[in-house]
């Protein structure tokens, strides 16, 4: 397949595509759903070299549908998270549908509950609360409600004041408690360029 080709079957299957690897000696490609890191951006390994779009998203983040996504590196609390997403330019993840909400699991969190050895790694924040209304979440950026909740069976319950949304492996979400002792991981979306 030659390099045009590839492009083109790259532009095809978006947004599941964020670029391409490319071989000139072989003359093989291979399609690729996530963008790799920076380092391997630059430096041709073994002839193979990465094409993408630059104006899509920043090296390191992940394209879908119109948006960038950034899984963060470190467990933060709720609050700590938004400061980490806006520093960042962008703001805690904001699921809106079914496809995204699949895309997001299957991408940023392939390990099934179950097998994780730590919950907090598997499960990420999501940028809503019902601080303001019990019951009525709302996105932090814009103060819009949700229209799209997949709650897992007996969510929310508000357990000791639960505000926040955490998603899991599963693609289901749980309320959760956002003070600061309730750390797990995040990711960033922004919109693309």
């Amino acid at each position: 397949m030659g390099l045009r080709s590839c492009g083109v079957a790259c532009l095809e299957t978006l947004p599941i595509c964020a670029g391409f690897l490319y071989n000139r000696r072989s003359k093989s490609c291979k399609l690729m759903r996530l963008y790799l890191d920076k380092r391997f951006l630059t430096v041709p390994f073994d002839g193979w070299k990465f094409y993408y779009d630059t104006k899509a998203c920043d090296p390191g983040w992940t394209p879908y549908n119109g948006h960038c996504y950034l899984l963060g590196n470190s467990l933060l609390t709720w609050t700590t998270s938004q400061v980490q997403c806006q520093a960042y330019g962008g703001y805690v993840l904001e699921v809106e549908s079914v496809e995204e909400n699949m895309w997001i699991t299957e991408i940023f969190l392939p390990i099934p509950d179950n097998e994780c050895s730590e919950w907090r790694f598997c499960n990420v924040w999501i940028g809503a609360t019902d601080s303001d209304i019990e019951g009525t979440f709302t996105w932090i950026r814009n103060k819009e409600e949700l229209t799209y909740l997949p709650w897992d069976v007996g969510q929310p319950d508000d357990k000791n004041g639960q505000d926040c949304i955490r998603l899991n492996s599963s693609g289901r979400w749980k309320d959760a408690s956002c003070k600061d002792n309730n750390r797990m991981n995040y990711i960033c979306e922004k919109n693309s360029s």
